[in-house]
């Protein structure tokens, strides 16, 4: 695969790519428009102080306590999962880019100001970098116009473009940057000679992905693979390059390590984020590598195909033993650790580690907006794999074929997993609309030439979000959850913080655990539930109080966490978070009824509030 063959119909850049900034102008200035449409018209509205999601306040709650009273080391948020405080399995690396944004802002605006632009800025100036990012890494296989294209399906796509979104501070587009860049070192080691300065890279950014989240072990398997797999198959300098990646991912992991964890808990196991577990992964690898240049040193075994089979499968069967024997929760997953009992209180109602098609949600809508562009491209890649088998390009399409054979399954397992693979489809999927552009050249009329391409681009970039939104539409029943507007916290926080009432001092607030980042971000208050695994404590109990069909279990929740407000917002999604046996009269049920126990007292809100929300104080 290394060569072209005679007659290949498109060669490798195997030169330095000169893509510059000027070629992708426009994906550039469309990725600034797309952006500012939805500051202004998007569901979320960030001019007036608004952000997406939970995870965007808790970010800033995290950093907040960071430039304030926190420790680098100090993990603890002290407000949330109250009275004792909450540890996140979030790591710093999103951290210091926030600050980065927030702290020369600041000298103009004030630290939190600064702080709610640099969150809801950051998602944006990362997807320009992402842009650019992928069109860097795909131009050893695409010429320039091919990139052009690359980069406008790349901002088109719903289940990237949801990660980007402007104020979302959240580091899933970090790791969709990250990824990006991967993937264009990856296609240089495939394509290209042995570089040391190239491998060092390969492994110091999957280091770094590896440090933002855990998930990106998959993506730093399939891309370490990948590199095994054209080991065995062609030989050559793979086992050097491989060698040279795994020793950088290897010392990166070493100093981001320390960095993360104080001395005391460098060997603290966790697989949820990076620990001592992660870094003996990386240990193993090198050390099977460096294993294996012995070998092939001294002997003739790693000479032949057979021979590099027989000692990869005996040194995947090593790594694989020695991290079952000492760490064998790490075949598990990174949720290992995470408490049982909130799986069907809240984890599985999550959407982005939902199922893409499940029995009890057979809809195609997810699907097609979130992998559409599989149904033209995959079998379109299938046929490059065959046609182009002979060409400098054929390892790119390899790699772009085994990364789908790990990410398209994951999809169906766990939504979360669709952006990898629909990035890795866009390849395809762009050289697929070139080459339908092209044929257009046969045709006559200039002005029919004209519009069948504008029909094809048009077709290619929308085609499935609009498919998908007419299954959408074409579903019995609106959607269940509560938007956004139903339940106006920012309102109620304003009232809640204001000094000559509620705000008087700190309280400790029981509301819906969604609700819990945004509330302690816009008030001085503290919140028990939060939409974290690691908070399995403060999700169980807001939940038996809510369920509990004896008001005295329901005192004791409320003495033992210092529980001095209840805050409601009845709606479908709240009452099937606190669903249970409709036969029981639980204490959710007695205060949407006003039948509180004589230990809470209903608060009457502002007209303009008591018209969504529900305040009960706790006289205990």
């Amino acid at each position: 695969m290394g060569n072209p063959a005679p007659g290949a119909r498109r060669q490798v850049n195997l030169a330095m790519p000169s893509i510059r900034l000027s070629h992708i102008w426009f994906p550039l200035l469309l990725c600034l428009g797309l952006q500012t449409i939805f500051a202004l018209n998007g569901n979320v509205s960030v001019l007036e102080g608004g952000l997406v999601g939970p995870d965007s306040y808790m970010r800033l709650n995290r950093v907040s306590h960071l430039a304030g009273a926190g420790g680098w080391f100090d993990s603890a948020f002290p407000r949330s999962n109250a009275p004792y405080g909450e540890v996140l399995h979030w790591t710093r690396p999103f951290d210091v880019l926030l600050l980065i944004g927030a702290l020369p802002v600041a000298l103009l605006t004030g630290f939190q100001t600064a702080l709610f632009w640099s969150g809801a800025l950051i998602s944006p100036l990362l997807q320009l970098l992402a842009v650019a990012a992928l069109c860097w890494a795909a131009s050893p296989i695409f010429d320039r116009r091919r990139i052009v294209y690359l980069g406008i399906l790349f901002l088109l796509q719903p289940a990237l473009a949801a990660y980007f979104h402007v104020g979302r501070a959240d580091h899933h587009s970090l790791i969709m940057l990250l990824f990006a860049v991967s993937l264009g070192l990856a296609l240089r080691l495939l394509l290209r000679p042995f570089r040391p300065r190239l491998c060092y890279a390969a492994g110091a950014v999957a280091a770094l992905a590896l440090w933002v989240s855990v998930e990106s072990m998959v993506a730093l398997a399939v891309n370490l693979g990948l590199l095994g797999l054209f080991w065995i198959v062609v030989g050559g300098d793979f086992r050097a390059k491989a060698l040279h990646v795994a020793i950088a991912l290897l010392v990166a992991v070493t100093l981001m390590l320390l960095l993360e964890r104080p001395w005391g808990a460098l060997l603290v196991q966790e697989y949820d984020r990076l620990s001592i577990v992660h870094w003996a992964l990386a240990a193993a690898v090198a050390g099977f590598w460096a294993a294996v240049s012995l070998i092939q040193r001294g002997g003739a075994l790693c000479t032949r195909r057979s021979g590099r089979l027989v000692v990869a499968a005996a040194g995947l069967l090593c790594v694989g033993g020695t991290l079952w024997l000492v760490f064998p929760k790490f075949f598990l997953g990174p949720m290992v650790d995470v408490d049982p009992r909130i799986l069907s209180i809240w984890l599985n109602q999550v959407l982005e580690v939902r199922p893409l098609i499940s029995p009890s949600d057979l809809s195609l809508e997810r699907p097609i907006i979130w992998l559409g562009i599989g149904i033209p491209s995959i079998p379109f890649l299938l046929w490059l794999l065959w046609r182009e088998r002979d060409s400098a390009a054929a390892a790119a399409w390899v790699y772009v074929a085994l990364g789908l054979l790990v990410f398209i399954p994951l999809s169906f397992y766990q939504l979360r997993w669709s952006t990898y693979a629909e990035l890795l489809m866009l390849l395809p999927y762009t050289e697929l609309l070139y080459r339908l552009l092209q044929r257009t050249r046969t045709v006559p009329s200039a002005v029919l030439q004209a519009t069948i391409r504008a029909v094809v681009v048009v077709a290619f970039c929308a085609a499935f979000p609009i498919l998908g939104q007419a299954v959408k539409a074409a579903d019995a029943g609106p959607s269940s959850d509560a938007r956004a507007a139903d339940c106006p916290l920012s309102e109620i926080a304003r009232y809640l913080d204001d000094p000559r009432g509620w705000g008087d001092r700190s309280r400790t607030i029981l509301a819906l655990i969604d609700f819990g980042p945004e509330l302690v971000y816009r008030t001085r208050h503290r919140v028990i539930a939060t939409p974290y695994h690691r908070n399995a404590a403060g999700i169980i109990d807001a939940h038996r109080f809510m369920t509990a069909a004896d008001p005295a279990v329901a005192r004791g929740l409320a003495e033992t966490r210092k529980i001095d407000l209840i805050l409601l917002c009845p709606s479908p999604k709240e009452a099937r978070h606190y669903a249970a046996d409709p036969g029981r009269t639980t204490m959710y049920r007695r205060l949407r009824r006003a039948e509180p126990p004589p230990w809470l007292r209903r608060v009457t809100l502002p007209p303009d509030l008591a018209a969504a929300f529900e305040l009960f104080e706790a006289t205990l």
